[in-house]
């Protein structure tokens, strides 16, 4: 049995990340959420996904990158960490012809969903259904810029199909 990343990957890296849920950061994402230019993402990221994305780590990870030769992919595994992969593409040639590689383990905006389907009171399903509509935002943005989904179910690939995507989803 695997015991670390290393069995298996040659290179790889650790940044840790507060993804702690907050009234104040769900607040400051509905008044003013993260630009996200430098991830290369033209959609805004419900804060459902934002608590992951830390333009800290994105440097750090730019700068480790920049150390690597002959990259096969970038595999990012969730919705929740393919924004990185895209945004090591942004501005480095040497990264231009590597695949981004979308790892999904679920559709994000179906949970939102069902998640305001479920939610009491109107304060609180008003806003899970903005949650759900961004986190979907996000997700077809996300998906239209990685080169590969691999979906972790036939129904999950069939769901992504169904958002239009343009990369191949398998």
């Amino acid at each position: 049995s695997l015991q670390s990343i290393d069995q298996w990957a040659t290179t790889s890296a650790v940044y840790g990340i507060e993804t702690n849920v907050s009234a104040l950061g769900a607040l400051q994402n509905l008044v003013s959420p993260k630009d996200l230019d430098l991830f290369g993402m033209s959609a805004k990221a419900s804060y459902w996904v934002e608590r992951f994305l830390s333009t800290e780590a994105l440097i750090q990870l730019k700068e480790f990158a920049a150390t690597l030769h002959n990259v096969d992919a970038i595999l990012c595994e969730t919705l929740f960490t393919v924004a990185y992969g895209i945004g090591l593409k942004k501005d480095n040639v040497a990264m231009q012809d590597v695949p981004v590689v979308l790892r999904a383990h679920n559709v994000e905006h179906r949970i939102q969903e069902r998640l305001a389907n479920q939610a009491k009171g109107v304060a609180t399903n008003t806003y899970r259904k903005y949650l759900a509509k961004t986190t979907k935002d996000f997700e077809i943005d996300a998906v239209n810029r990685a080169d590969l989904v691999a979906a972790i179910s036939p129904d999950d690939a069939s769901a992504f199909t169904e958002l239009g995507t343009s990369a191949k989803v398998q």
